[in-house]
């Protein structure tokens, strides 16, 4: 079953220029991929005019075979041709910002302001509405810096690459660091120690989560931390298990200096309904 906090995930990613005069319907996956028609759809989205520079979102999840009764996702408000202020109440408090930076050969340059002015992420997309990522996409923490590069065609996410910063932002790094094995034991690491959390298992909720840590001189893990500004469930337990990590790192360098670097950790949680 579908939540509506994971339904908001899904819409986060898919208002970019919107040019409506009437009511229009759209239909989801349960993973958020846009769909041709309601067949196999498991959200229904219905974009209802309000004046000509604001509109709101409803949704609707699948029961059986029956749509649920519509219900108030999002206010819109369109600013300019390319700027719009999305907000989760109907008073349009603390919007997100959503605009388009510049457009070549039919690619689209996006970037996404928290309700705080934080840039949140930076894409490419082939279509504004719904967002049809094809390119990279940049996932930036709530300190500013770039946590997460993701390689993404026609919509499918292909690849991911979490980053490294230096702590020092005036120096380059010419070396990154190492964990002992390689970054697939890393991974095995934060993989083989993360226990979904029941409470959310139970409510069948799904995600991904992202932790922020530092990597100091001496390759020793330090100052861990939630790496966006939402705190669940999930990314609290990714944050326990990235604190147990004893394992001393190969330090990163800086021309053969070595150098403290931020890093990231991060799981995608799945529920057991969407599984099936």
């Amino acid at each position: 079953m579908i939540n509506l906090k994971q339904t908001t995930i899904f819409i986060l990613f898919i208002f970019l220029v919107i040019h409506i005069s009437a009511q229009k319907t759209y239909y989801l996956s349960a993973s958020g991929a846009y769909l041709e028609s309601e067949e196999n759809a498991s959200i229904k989205l219905n974009v209802e005019p309000l004046g000509d520079n604001q509109f709101q979102l409803l949704y609707a999840l699948k029961e059986g075979e029956k749509w649920e009764k519509l219900k108030f996702l999002q206010m819109v408000t369109k600013v300019a041709d390319t700027l719009y202020y999305m907000a989760d109440n109907k008073k349009m408090r603390e919007p997100w910002v959503r605009s388009v930076v510049s457009k070549s050969n039919n690619l689209y340059n996006i970037r996404q302001l928290d309700k705080n002015g934080k840039l949140e992420f930076e894409c490419q997309a082939l279509n504004v509405f719904p967002l049809e990522k094809n390119g990279l996409n940049t996932l930036f923490d709530r300190d500013g810096l770039p946590m997460s590069e993701e390689a993404y065609f026609r919509g499918k996410r292909i690849t991911e690459k979490l980053l490294f910063n230096p702590v020092d932002s005036s120096l380059k790094i010419t070396k990154e660091p190492q964990f002992p094995g390689g970054i697939e034991e890393y991974r095995k690491f934060i993989a083989l120690n993360v226990r979904y959390p029941v409470r959310v298992m139970l409510a069948g909720d799904a995600g991904k989560a992202y932790v922020k840590f530092m990597i100091d001189e001496n390759g020793v893990v330090k100052n861990v931390q939630i790496a966006t500004i939402s705190q669940n469930d999930l990314s609290k337990e990714l944050l326990r298990v990235v604190k147990s990590m004893e394992t001393v790192w190969q330090p990163a360098e800086s021309n053969d200096k070595k150098i403290a670097v931020w890093y990231y950790a991060t799981v995608r949680f799945v529920s057991l309904g969407r599984l099936n």
